[in-house]
């Protein structure tokens, strides 16, 4: 009989430990995973190719709804850019946009104004919009397909596309994910 409690005891506090452990590891990971995800400033200087350090910008989320299945959602971000940051994005195009860029944008018109042209800016009084961004008479812009070769062979799409002010010093972001 004791040597049964003792072995009971012993696989007890031994599955105690391992559970520990575990839920650590867990804790541990949901971190950093979270430091690799949320940290906008880094992903959005890593993924634009920005020659410069996180300091020189200062982001605003003005909506994210990024979460539920899978990560889906709308994020959209004003970024702040300082003198010293400014040059890097000046090295973007400068508008008209290309194709792509454009498909993506009257794709997101439903969901935010994005009033770049002429055209955008009339079709957008067909919607009723909680997000907009400013009008823009200079402007440089970036379109990145996160998943251009479409892996999955779905109609989702993870696109960014970023939008700076030269008059203002002021870049907009705005990331979907579906």
């Amino acid at each position: 009989m004791k040597r049964t409690t003792i072995l009971f005891r012993t696989v007890a506090a031994a599955l105690a430990v391992l559970t520990m452990l575990g839920a650590l590891g867990c804790t541990l990971i949901s971190e950093a995973y979270k430091t690799y995800v949320w940290d906008n400033e880094t992903r959005f200087i890593k993924l634009f190719e920005l020659d410069t350090r996180k300091q020189n910008l200062s982001f605003e989320c003005i909506s994210d709804d990024h979460g539920g299945w899978m990560g889906e959602g709308l994020g959209v971000y004003k970024i702040s850019v300082n003198e010293e940051a400014k040059d890097a994005f000046l090295e973007w195009d400068s508008l008209p946009l290309s194709k792509e860029a454009l498909e993506f944008v009257e794709s997101c018109q439903e969901l935010v104004m994005i009033p770049l042209t002429a055209e955008l800016a009339e079709n957008a009084q067909k919607y009723e919009y909680s997000l907009a961004l400013p009008m823009m008479e200079r402007a440089r812009w970036r379109f990145i397909d996160r998943d251009p070769e479409n892996k999955s062979g779905s109609t989702s799409g993870n696109c960014s596309f970023c939008v700076f002010d030269e008059d203002t010093n002021t870049a907009y972001l705005v990331i979907l994910d579906t």
